[in-house]
């Protein structure tokens, strides 16, 4: 995307158009969801930072798509009218109305996976959307949409399956580096008791939200969008997917140890407040440096007849 960015007409018209469209379709069948999603944002503001991995999915997704700005505002000037194409705004409009009808009773499910489940319905409105106004888009975002709908449920359907597996890793990595600080804790299994410097008796279990699943989802979304972007190649990609998922696991378990050392060393308060952001502060990093190994691991894929 070039500064300063450029909209034609055309794309500005059809822009307006589907932000009305989103919005009128989300507040008139799920505000609920929406006034939810609204709710988590501002809890981000204010620091509240649990559970906000869907909303961080959402936020790398729509920044990659405005990388993209200049190709959209081409096809986006060249589109004629609102009746051609018409199978793709039928399903555009089905998107749209899918979780109306395949979603329903989400109020029901633990806070977690009601965000999951709330971001994709946002996603999937917006995407509907823009088939709907403008469907010559659909090859260029069908990967995009992909990408984010399996980062949304990825988290849930791993937790479900292979939540206890990573909760047992998570635990041994823990339990082995706070070994190595000597920190007095007792394990029982992935539960952890102890006695800090104050005097306080501190209990706290891990947990499916502690096993990394959630920062693991990110990152491959992360790699995915990368891969679309830069379009390198493909074993430079499946290479830093799975060294950084085996990363990420021993990362997270290094937050773990620090957090529970903390509690340890100052008490319960500074334990929870660590848990708080401290591993945001770690995946950050960890995303930041992803992105900088991959631009440096080789060019970009060379079509046959070119260079």
């Amino acid at each position: 995307m070039v500064w300063p960015v450029r909209v034609d007409r055309e794309s500005g018209k059809r822009v307006i158009l589907w932000s009305i469209a989103t919005l009128s379709i989300l507040l008139s069948l799920y505000r609920h969801n929406a006034l939810v999603l609204l709710g988590k944002a501002i809890e981000l503001l204010s620091g509240n930072l649990g559970y906000s991995s869907s909303l961080g999915g959402l936020f790398l997704v729509s920044f990659f798509l405005l990388l993209r700005w200049e190709e959209f505002n081409l096809i986006l000037s060249q589109e004629r009218g609102y009746t051609s194409m018409l199978p793709r705004r039928l399903f555009g409009l089905a998107v749209t109305l899918f979780p109306l009808f395949f979603m329903r009773n989400t109020e029901f499910l633990p806070r977690h996976q009601y965000l999951h489940a709330s971001v994709m319905m946002v996603f999937l409105v917006g995407y509907g959307a823009t088939l709907i106004i403008t469907p010559t888009l659909w090859k260029v975002l069908l990967p995009y949409a992909a990408l984010a709908v399996m980062t949304f449920l990825s988290p849930s359907l791993i937790q479900s399956t292979l939540g206890d597996v990573f909760i047992d890793i998570a635990a041994v990595l823990t339990r082995l580096f706070l070994g190595l600080s000597g920190a007095g804790v007792i394990w029982d299994g992935n539960e952890a008791a102890f006695i800090s410097r104050s005097g306080e008796a501190v209990k706290l279990m891990i947990d499916r939200g502690c096993s990394s699943i959630p920062s693991i989802s990110i990152f491959l979304l992360l790699v995915g969008l990368m891969h679309l972007d830069q379009k390198k190649d493909l074993n430079s990609t499946l290479k830093l997917a799975s060294l950084g998922t085996v990363a990420l696991i021993v990362v997270n378990s290094v937050k773990l140890a620090l957090t529970i050392w903390a509690g340890k060393v100052y008490g319960s308060g500074a334990l929870w407040s660590l848990h708080s952001w401290l591993g945001y502060v770690f995946f950050t990093g960890f995303y930041l440096v992803a992105l900088l190994a991959y631009l440096r691991m080789s060019k970009p894929r060379m079509k046959r007849g070119e260079g």
